[in-house]
């Protein structure tokens, strides 16, 4: 059996990106060392069961890329038409619900105020649209009814995702 070291990362504990480098390449983690040189500390962590797991860095790229797959994803549900945007945003959300509050549940702890940050940017995305998709604004809104919206179809809502209460 053969080790295939051009996917081996690991996390280093310490802000010194030369020390991280020297590491990486004492270890035959070339591909790896000369990512840390690139990127700096963005690239320092892996991912561990679907959560992103390193530096505050790292896990701040993570959500950026995640927030800008989201909102393509959301764009193209809103040029379908009506009947059909409501059914596939509803199925999106859902497939977020176990997916990202499972991700984030695991990186909150290394870094809560981006955890914090993710979750109040994706839950704000996901309202909007949603409501867009029903023919109403944020504004018109009070944030009880968000909270309505936010319950699980079987509880009377609409079944969108809470993403902080559920992290």
């Amino acid at each position: 059996m053969e080790r295939n070291l051009s996917k081996t990362r690991f996390y280093g504990k310490t802000d010194d990106v030369d020390e991280l480098v020297e590491l990486a390449t004492a270890v035959g983690l070339h591909r790896f060392a000369a990512e840390l040189r690139q990127r700096g500390l963005a690239a320092n962590g892996g991912m561990l069961l679907g959560a992103p797991m390193g530096s505050q860095q790292y896990i701040e790229q993570w959500c950026d890329e995640k927030v800008v797959t989201l909102l393509r994803k959301i764009s193209s549900v809103m040029d379908m038409p009506k009947e059909f945007a409501v059914e596939k945003f509803t199925a999106m959300v859902q497939g977020l619900r176990p997916k990202w509050t499972h991700a984030v549940a695991r990186f909150y702890i290394a870094a809560p105020l981006v955890a914090d940050a993710f979750c109040e940017t994706v839950q704000k995305m996901c309202d909007v649209a949603a409501l867009r998709v029903m023919g109403h604004d944020l504004s018109d809104i009070d944030e009880w009814s968000l909270q309505h919206i936010r319950l699980r179809a079987a509880d009377g809502g609409w079944g969108l995702v809470d993403l902080k209460t559920e992290v």
